[in-house]
């Protein structure tokens, strides 16, 4: 295996040969100890931390996102069969079913206000208080993932500025910006956008600032400047899945998941690759 304790901030990360991953989720606790959210297409949904793998049983697992405020700590799972799970503190709480397979979700208090929640199926955006769809928002074609981002200035004379809801979709070659449960606009994109996530990739000097990065079937990790898309890193093989981890107080790193056999972990322009798995039992769902 390659041992990630000593060359980096991160865990030792692996992925079982036998298995499909999905989506995935870091989770890094008060002692700044880091844990994995795993969700599989056979309906694992599992939690790593060095030896284990704590699973339950879902339809096929498309998408996890984790919400967290100083009272509540909330996880939200959405799976192949259209069905919406929530667990709070890490046991059952709620299920709603959906429309459709959920393709993503996302969570954003300050954009969403009292919606919780955004989830995506087919070609439709539920934005979600609580655990009760509320609002619909249909866009012309299918979605296949989708993030909340602040943007400091995009396109000519900067206009897009603001906090949206970045939504990826099917066989285009842009991302569509959302705003207070409205349109917002559209940025063109070099590739065919499968997945995105925000995070603080080259400098934490503003906390205010976020780096959005895309990727998709080209392999090639993009992140968003002001006024363009920069390459990343070239992974090589289809991306199915980025997200961003929190690494102390140095920049992000991504976490990247796709057609090859193992994780790539992206930081400060070093790369690991890691295809063993290695864990341990650390919190079962029920």
């Amino acid at each position: 295996m390659v041992d990630l304790w000593a060359a980096s901030p991160f865990f030792a990360l692996s992925v079982d040969p036998l298995q499909t991953a999905t989506c995935c989720l870091p989770i890094i606790d008060d002692s700044h100890s880091v844990s994995l959210l795993v969700g599989y297409v056979n309906g694992r949904l599992c939690l790593y931390q060095n030896e284990s793998a704590a699973p339950t049983e879902l339809a096929p697992v498309n998408s996890v996102v984790l919400s967290v405020t100083a009272v509540n700590q909330v996880l939200a799972v959405g799976d192949q069969s259209g069905r919406l799970t929530i667990y709070h503190h890490f046991k059952l709480f709620d299920r709603h079913r959906l429309g459709a397979a959920i393709t993503d979700l996302c969570v954003d208090h300050l954009q969403f206000g009292n919606y919780n929640f955004a989830a995506s199926y087919n070609d439709t955006i539920a934005l979600l208080a609580g655990t009760q769809p509320s609002i619909q928002i249909k866009l012309p074609s299918a979605i296949t993932a989708m993030v909340s981002a602040r943007l400091h200035g995009f396109g000519e004379g900067s206009e897009k500025k603001g906090r949206y809801l970045i939504v990826a979709r099917s066989d285009a070659t842009t991302l569509t910006l959302v705003a207070n449960g409205v349109y917002a606009g559209e940025i063109q994109t070099p590739i065919e956008v499968q997945t995105v996530c925000v995070g603080h990739f080259s400098s934490l000097n503003d906390c205010q600032v976020e780096d959005v990065a895309i990727a998709g079937d080209t392999g090639i990790i993009y992140t968003m400047t002001q006024d363009d898309f920069e390459i990343l890193y070239d992974v090589g093989y289809a991306v199915t899945k980025i997200i961003s981890c929190k690494v102390l107080e140095e920049a992000d790193a991504i976490i990247c998941i796709g057609h090859f056999n193992g994780w790539k972990v992206i930081h400060k322009g070093k790369v690991w690759t890691i295809n063993i798995l290695q864990t341990r039992l650390i919190q079962p769902f029920r």
